[in-house]
């Protein structure tokens, strides 16, 4: 059995108004950074055994600054890892969320999950495949594995362990630097934790 983390970035100052997607140059905020020292703590007092941890991570800047906090604290070196990219939004990158609110291909998306995509974008079903495919290289006996990400590929990874539909998106929450642990295993695999925040 493998123990595996799924560790979504801090906060940024775009969060709730942008929709960043892999939109680049967002960084974490002050605000954010404190939160990713104290995701650090959380996966620090959560490991099991003697092993020394594998830490990946998005490409994107916000992944790397968070995944950098756990790196300093766990003394650890940061992988990156394409498969952990954000979801691709196409042209809704960069776009207020509130001139979204009023397009029908929006509220489609958000409504349907499992069978729309975001215009020029990526499919909750191709993340879901490259997120299954990451996860299925960490199924066997071995040290833990750290995995800093994003809402989007965290949510739909955890609805597919749990047997879910890519439509119940919103049935699982996920705040910035909110921790969730996997159990993995050949063919298997549980949920151990969801969401898990430490104070900042």
């Amino acid at each position: 059995m493998r123990q595996v983390f799924l560790l979504r970035h801090g906060s940024h100052d775009r969060l709730d108004r942008i929709l960043c997607g892999r939109m680049p140059g967002v960084r974490l905020s002050e605000s954010g950074l404190a939160e990713a020292r104290a995701a650090a703590r959380l996966v620090a007092s959560r490991l099991g055994g003697d092993a020394r941890p594998r830490l990946l991570a998005s490409p994107l800047e916000r992944a790397q600054e968070t995944a950098a906090a756990v790196a300093v604290a766990l003394g650890l070196t940061v992988e990156t890892e394409e498969a952990l990219h954000e979801v691709d939004v196409g042209a809704w990158t960069g776009r207020p969320l509130y001139e979204l609110h009023g397009e029908p291909g929006w509220g489609h998306w958000n409504a349907a999950r499992g069978s729309a995509r975001p215009p020029e974008g990526e499919s909750a079903a191709e993340i879901a495949a490259r997120m299954g495919a990451l996860l299925d290289r960490f199924r066997e006996d071995g040290p833990p594995v750290i995995l800093v990400s994003h809402a989007e590929p965290i949510r739909v990874a955890g609805l597919t362990l749990l047997g879910l539909g890519l439509d119940a998106y919103d049935s699982l929450a996920l705040s910035p630097a909110g921790l969730c642990e996997f159990a993995l295993w050949p063919g298997g695999g549980r949920l151990v934790a969801w969401n898990e925040r430490s104070p900042a």
